[in-house]
């Protein structure tokens, strides 16, 4: 949930939270979205054939242990949904859509990307843009549509990141700490006086 966009944090505890609201947003604090409990994804039926869709929704293509909760056995691809006009017409919201690349790399699924306001696209499995909607100088702001052809594999691979997670880089992460724990007690040579020939 974005901060103060979506959700803020404590207003039931710290009800003047309400009041800094209203005075900013000019309007009247009518309540914080919740998060949903529901881990399984949408599904499509593409002739015959069920495809699961991983839904994410504006920056959360960006956060990959989310994404990952999603990820099944069998068809799926990655559908984004945003409204990058926060960024206005800077690189921003390019950054985002290149951002969100590595979730299709990471669980190996295809994404498409709808953005209100921003890059839309259709991306494969390996992470390659297949398609965009630029206009014809090239730039993003623009209105209309995307045709695009995705490949869905029937039984798509789980990838390493898919399975394990972020348990391998905190693992690294604590033997880093442990072997500099250790060292710390050890003595740094002096390199500055010179060897003895």
């Amino acid at each position: 949930m974005v901060i103060f966009g979506e959700t803020i944090p404590f207003v039931n505890e710290i009800p003047f939270l309400k009041k800094i609201y209203e005075e900013q947003s000019g309007s009247a604090y009518t309540g914080s979205f919740t998060e949903g409990q529901n881990l399984n994804p949408l599904t499509l039926d593409v002739n015959g054939t069920k495809v699961g869709l991983i839904p994410s929704v504006c920056f959360e293509d960006t956060v990959p242990r989310l994404e990952r909760k999603f990820v099944r056995t069998g068809p799926q691809v990655i559908v984004n949904v945003t409204n990058d006009g926060w960024f206005k017409e800077s690189e921003a919201a390019k950054q985002h859509f290149h951002n969100a690349l590595f979730r299709a790399i990471e669980l190996r699924r295809p994404m498409l990307r709808c953005a209100n306001t921003g890059v839309s696209g259709a991306v494969s499995m390996t992470g390659e843009v297949l398609s965009t909607l630029v206009d014809e100088k090239g730039s993003h702001f623009t209105n209309g549509s995307v045709l695009a052809k995705i490949k869905v594999p029937l039984d798509p691979p789980f990838s390493l990141y898919a399975l394990l997670g972020d348990w391998p880089i905190i693992g690294f992460g604590v033997v880093g700490l442990v072997m500099g724990w250790r060292n710390r007690k050890r003595p740094i040579s002096d390199l500055s006086e010179p060897a003895a020939a």
